[in-house]
């Protein structure tokens, strides 16, 4: 390994919590975390050969280190631009021209960056309430900004998971308007086909609890709970997951058969002596 250029980080971050209550008994906290970050690559060095990233397994790459680089996220996606199908379902992109081609006539110059799976801006937020020795509080996390590769979508090889629209909504002649182009058995290009938003709401926890009062000398202190992790997401993405880190330059971003984040219900009864 060697240092091969400069990358820049440039943002803010903002915080904000408010405690108070209402009467006696009932109270309440509420938090808010925003941070906001522009992520370029600045700098490649003069001697660093044209390397390529984030491949999917088939001899294509989405994501290059090179010059041609600079000025974009690092990792960025460097792929075609999906143009929609032709009359017998196959698909179409836009080369540099702006015509519409087919796959078998496009150049690496007709390549293009469209977006990165580093989101842009997040936002966390705390909401939480207490009654007497009744506790209920949640997490909220919110990402905006990044883009997902879904290449679940690309040709199959074998039996991974793929979205049964996938399976089951593509062009033939008495379904023209498929979202999916017809059954083909060539490897495709990397293209904006498989790019999608990356955005999402996600309720990471919520927690009830009851505080119990300390009993005699023996137990101090305890808490009945009930936890709900990840209960919920509201996501643009039609895969299974819009986060998937890592690497920027390597599979970050890249969805292959991720299974869905698990949904986890906790009870349990904590006791300190």
């Amino acid at each position: 390994p060697k240092h091969g250029g400069k990358v820049l980080n440039e943002g803010f971050e903002v915080s904000l919590n408010w405690n108070d209550k209402i009467n006696e008994n009932l109270k309440y906290k509420f938090g808010v975390n925003y941070t906001n970050n522009k992520n370029e690559l600045t700098e490649v060095r003069s001697d660093i050969n044209k390397t390529l990233y984030g491949s999917l397994g088939n001899g294509q790459y989405t994501k290059v280190l090179s010059k041609e680089a600079v000025g974009q996220p690092l990792g960025a996606f460097y792929i075609w631009e999906y143009a929609g199908l032709d009359n017998q379902g196959r698909m179409l992109y836009n080369d540099r021209f702006g015509n519409k081609v087919l796959q078998s006539v496009l150049t690496e110059k007709d390549r293009k960056f469209m977006g990165s799976a580093l989101p842009t801006s997040t936002i966390g937020i705390d909401l939480g309430f207490t009654y007497k020795r009744f506790e209920l509080s949640t997490f909220s996390y919110i990402a905006l900004g990044g883009k997902v590769y879904n290449a679940k979508k690309a040709a199959r090889w074998g039996d991974e998971n793929i979205e049964q629209s996938v399976a089951e909504d593509f062009w033939t002649p008495d379904n023209t308007d498929a979202a999916n182009p017809a059954p083909f058995n060539y490897v495709p290009v990397a293209s904006s086909y498989y790019l999608e938003s990356g955005d999402f709401f996600r309720i990471n926890n919520i927690l009830l609890a009851y505080n119990i009062e300390p009993i005699k000398s023996f137990i101090t202190s305890g808490q009945v709970y009930f936890n709900v992790i990840n209960p919920f997401i509201s996501q643009k993405f039609t895969g299974y997951s819009p986060e998937i880190n890592g690497n920027p330059l390597d599979r970050m971003g890249m969805e292959f058969d991720t299974y869905p984040t698990l949904r986890s219900f906790v009870c349990g009864l904590k006791l300190n002596f």
